[in-house]
């Protein structure tokens, strides 16, 4: 039975945490990425029902999430998602975060469709099952725009794509340009440091072998800002964030 609004708890395991015993940015991302697989097919729009019945599959265009304060070693979450609906051809899903009935954040992604073949978006009306999802009553404000390049950034490393960066695609999976963000960052030399607010802009598919650079900066509002270009030196994700003060480390 289709359900407008899903929820699921996670438990943060000794495999999602960091040194310091909170919940890494990349592992919060991979429970929204589950929780958001597991509704898309129970709504009938999943990743094989898609591609088996109109030769579309989803594409993450940007992510965002935003908590008010760290998640540590042990506890549970419940994650509630729900789709917003369309805007153009680009599809926004939203998630509100608990712990112990407490909220402690909130998250949207936003998507968009693309022919197999050709790579090129193809507006969810014209795709059946897709056309007629219902927006949620409970849909949020927030929308994910561009950055502004910061002038003046700084080289933070290299990387390059490997086997355990890999999704179904054979491309980078969404979820690992959270721990390059937070590699670039360098937080292993600032324990104190948790990452409380962060988006990710997905600019173009890193291919398994692709190399890239990693550069650092900061925006008029205050936000660290991770670019990682290509060989060839074109953007493939942009990135924007808060760390929190230390005082805030405490929950």
């Amino acid at each position: 039975m289709p359900q407008p609004i899903l929820e699921k708890r996670y438990t943060v395991g000794a495999g999602e945490t960091d040194p310091a015993g909170r919940c890494r940015a990349s592992a919060l991302n991979a429970f929204l990425q589950d929780i958001a697989t597991e509704h898309a097919q129970n709504l009938g729009v999943s990743r094989e029902s898609l591609l088996a019945n109109g030769g579309v599959f989803w594409v993450l265009a940007r992510s965002w999430f935003s908590l008010t304060r760290p998640i540590l070693f042990g506890e549970e979450i419940l994650i509630r998602t729900w789709h917003r609906g369309a805007r153009g051809a680009t599809l926004y899903r939203d998630f509100d975060l608990e712990i112990d009935g407490q909220p402690v954040g909130e998250a949207v992604t936003s998507w968009v469709l693309a022919d197999w073949e050709t790579r090129r978006p193809v507006r969810p009306t014209a795709v059946s099952g897709v056309d007629v999802l219902p927006a949620s009553e409970r849909a949020k404000t927030v929308s994910l725009g561009k950055f502004p390049r910061p002038d003046g950034l700084t080289p933070a490393g290299e990387r390059r794509a490997m086997y355990s960066d890999l999704d179904v695609n054979n491309h980078v999976n969404n979820v690992r340009y959270t721990d390059f963000v937070c590699d670039a960052l360098h937080l292993e030399r600032r324990p104190e440091a948790w990452v409380s607010a962060l988006q990710v802009n997905f600019q173009a598919q890193v291919e398994a072998g692709a190399f890239l650079r990693l550069y650092i900066g900061e925006l008029p509002d205050g936000r660290f800002f991770v670019s990682g270009l290509d060989e060839g030196g074109a953007p493939r994700f942009e990135a924007a964030g808060r760390l929190a003060a230390p005082a805030s480390d405490e929950a």
